[in-house]
């Protein structure tokens, strides 16, 4: 099971606010399974994940930016966090098109904003996700960074991509690979499609 990252809240979150009837007509309308997972320590945070069986999809990615829309008129704004936020929707060309991994990470929880800001941040036509996993006794995540990319695609069906090594998307995702294993980021990466080389940057917190 897939737990598809939608919006992170500064607290323990409410029945209510998923259970408002606006909110829940339009998870069902977007045929859509939406969960909270509270992590009380150190500090309380909420996630807000889309709990899937299947990979991620652009369509997907697309409901949860709808869903945003409905999320951002609820009280209490300034204590969310989005991951689809942006301004304008996205067209989604192919629907079916898969997000496929770019690497899988592990972060202390402080800094997962930071790690999905720095996706935000690296600007390219691509449709991303997160797929986290909490483990209580270390207090950490483990972070999929999903990202439809048709080199991502070739590598997952085992292709040689060396002649792409020049090409601006394969650049975007290197750098994006080594902006993420950063390791005043990150704990550890425990795979990456990409090769990382980590060059250290200057830290900040989440909700800072």
């Amino acid at each position: 099971m897939y737990h598809y990252l939608i919006a992170v809240y500064k607290g323990a979150l409410q029945d209510e606010y998923l259970n408002n009837p606006i909110v829940k007509t339009k998870i069902t309308s977007l045929a859509l399974s939406v969960h909270s997972i509270t992590i009380p320590n150190p500090n309380n945070l909420t996630l807000i994940v889309g709990k899937e069986k299947s990979q991620l999809t652009t369509e997907l990615t697309d409901r949860y930016h709808l869903l945003t829309k409905v999320l951002q008129n609820l009280d209490d704004q300034e204590n969310f966090y989005y991951v689809y936020d942006y301004k304008g929707r996205k067209e989604v060309e192919n629907p079916d098109q898969y997000c496929h991994k770019l690497m899988e990470i592990n972060i202390p929880i402080s800094k997962l904003q930071q790690v999905i800001q720095n996706v935000k941040d690296i600007k390219q036509k691509v449709f991303a996700g997160f797929n986290v996993k909490y483990f209580e006794e270390t207090k950490n995540l483990t972070v999929e960074i999903l990202l439809s990319s048709f080199l991502l695609e070739m590598i997952d069906k085992g292709i040689h991509i060396d002649e792409y090594s020049n090409d601006s998307h394969y650049l975007y995702l290197l750098e994006l690979s080594n902006v993420l294993s950063n390791p005043e980021l990150c704990n550890f990466v425990q795979n990456s499609a990409m090769p990382v080389v980590s060059n250290p940057q200057k830290d900040g917190g989440i909700f800072d």
